[in-house]
C-alpha cells in the first residue's frame, strides 16, 4: 500500500504517550509517515524516538489551579470526574484546539490516533473530515467511569468548530483499541463499538545495567517495587516510598525500588539492607527474575508485571488506580492495599509469595494476554479506515 501519513496526539504523562509509542513504530517501519501532536515537555521524547513533533499549547496554570481547588472535600470519585470533564475535556482541549487544528491543516493527515483524554483531536479530526482513533490507557472500569466525563465538554468545542453537538456520537463510534485484558474489566458495560485488544510487545530486548547488585541470586526472591514517574510530582503521595521500605525491611527477601530521577535522597530516608535504591531500571530486565511486584496500579507497570506473569500487592496512589488495583484482586492476580502501612504491605506482599493461587492467577492472565493479537494485527485494523 501507498505510504500515509498518521497523526499521534497526546496529553502529557508516560501512561498517555507510551501506549501510542508500539503503533508509532509499527507505522514507521512500515513506511509510513507517523508525526505526534504534544506539548513541548514531550519533545525530547519525540525526538528521541525520530518522528516529527507538531507542538500543541499549554492551558493556562491559573484555570487548571482553579479547577482543582473546587475538588477539595470532594470524594476521590467526584474529583476524578471533575477533573476529566473540565481540564481534558475543558481547559486542555480549548488551549490545544487552535494548535492541533492548525497540525493537521499543515501535514494533512490521513489518519489520526490519539490516547483516551486527547480530546482535542477527535473534534478538530471530525471538522476536517479525517478518521480518527483511540487508544485506550485506562482499563475498561476507568474508562467508561472517567474518561467518559470528558465526553460531556466536547459539544461545547464543536459548535465553537461550527458542528452541532452531538452528545458524544463521534466517540461511542471512534475505534478504540487497548492493551487491558478482559479479567480486568470487571463487570462494567461498556458503550461504543467493540475494543480491539492488542497484545504486549516483544520484550526480549534487554539493556546495559549500571548496579547489578540486585540482580545476583542469593536465594531470596527478588520483589520489585515502583510506584512510577509522577509520584516523584507530588508531594502527598511521596511517603509511600517510606512505607514501602519499612515493608520491606523485615522480610526475607531481595527488593529493588525504582524512584524516578528527580525524587530526592531525603525522601527515601535510610536503606534496608536487602534493598537496592535506584533512579530507573528498564522494566524488561526486572520481570524475568523478579518473584513479585509491589507498585501503585498505574496502566504501564500492572500491564507490565501481569504480562509478565508476576503475582503482585498494588497500592493506588490517586486516578484510576484504585480501579486497577481492585480489579487486580478481583481477578485472583493480586491483593490490593487501599489504605497502605508498613505492616498491611509486608502482610500482602508475604501472602502473594506464598500462596500459590496468586502466582496461578497472574500467569492466567499472562496466558491469556499472550493470545491476544499482536500490534501488526491492531496496525491492520487502524489502517482499515484508509485502505479499505
Amino acid at each position: 500500500m501507498n505510504s500515509v501519513k498518521v497523526l499521534f496526539a497526546t496529553t502529557l504523562g508516560t501512561g498517555h504517550f507510551n501506549p501510542l509509542v508500539q503503533y508509532a513504530k509499527e507505522m514507521s517501519r512500515r513506511g509510513h509517515n507517523v508525526a505526534f501532536a504534544a506539548r513541548i515537555e514531550l519533545a525530547d521524547r519525540i525526538s528521541a524516538l525520530g518522528f516529527k513533533h507538531f507542538v500543541l499549547d499549554r492551558p493556562d496554570q491559573k484555570e487548571l489551579e482553579a479547577i482543582w481547588a473546587r475538588t477539595k472535600g470532594l470524594s476521590e470519585e467526584e474529583t476524578i470526574r471533575i477533573y476529566v470533564k473540565e481540564t481534558f475535556g475543558g481547559v486542555t482541549a480549548r488551549a490545544a484546539l487552535p494548535s492541533m487544528r492548525d497540525a493537521i491543516a499543515d501535514w494533512s493527515p490521513d489518519l489520526v490516533v490519539r490516547e483516551t483524554v486527547e480530546f482535542s483531536s477527535i473534534v478538530a479530526a471530525q471538522a476536517a473530515g479525517i478518521p480518527h482513533a483511540r487508544v485506550e490507557v485506562h482499563a475498561a472500569q476507568g474508562e467508561e467511569k472517567y474518561s467518559y466525563a470528558g465526553v460531556e465538554a466536547l459539544d461545547a468545542l464543536r459548535e465553537g468548530l461550527g458542528l452541532s453537538a452531538d452528545g458524544g456520537d463521534a466517540y461511542l463510534r471512534e475505534p478504540a483499541f487497548s492493551s487491558f485484558p478482559e479479567a480486568l474489566d470487571g463487570m462494567v458495560a461498556r458503550r461504543g463499538v467493540p475494543t480491539f485488544r492488542v497484545g504486549p510487545s516483544d520484550t526480549s530486548k534487554r539493556h546495559e545495567v549500571s548496579d547489578a547488585s540486585w540482580t545476583r541470586d542469593d536465594g531470596r526472591p527478588l520483589v520489585y517495587v515502583t510506584f512510577g514517574t509522577a509520584t516523584q510530582n507530588f508531594d502527598h503521595a511521596k511517603s509511600i516510598y517510606r512505607v514501602a521500605l519499612e515493608a520491606v525491611s523485615e522480610l526475607p527477601i531481595r527488593a529493588l525500588l525504582t524512584t524516578g530521577s528527580e525524587l530526592s535522597p531525603d525522601v527515601i530516608g535510610a536503606i534496608p539492607e536487602n534493598t537496592t535504591v535506584l533512579p530507573w531500571v528498564a522494566q524488561v530486565d526486572v520481570f524475568p527474575l523478579a518473584s513479585a511486584m509491589l507498585h501503585h496500579g498505574g496502566s504501564g507497570t500492572l500491564l507490565g508485571g501481569l504480562a509478565a506473569g508476576l503475582p503482585m500487592v498494588v497500592a493506588p496512589l490517586f486516578a484510576d488506580q484504585p480501579i486497577n488495583a481492585k480489579q487486580v484482586e478481583e481477578s485472583g492476580a493480586g491483593l490490593a492495599v487501599l489504605d497502605p502501612s508498613p505492616a498491611k504491605l509486608r502482610s500482602a506482599i508475604e501472602r502473594v509469595l506464598s500462596q500459590k493461587k496468586f502466582q496461578n492467577g497472574a500467569k492466567g492472565i499472562a496466558a491469556d494476554m499472550a493470545k491476544m493479537p499482536k500490534i501488526k494485527v491492531a496496525v491492520d485494523k487502524l489502517l482499515e479506515p484508509i485502505v479499505g
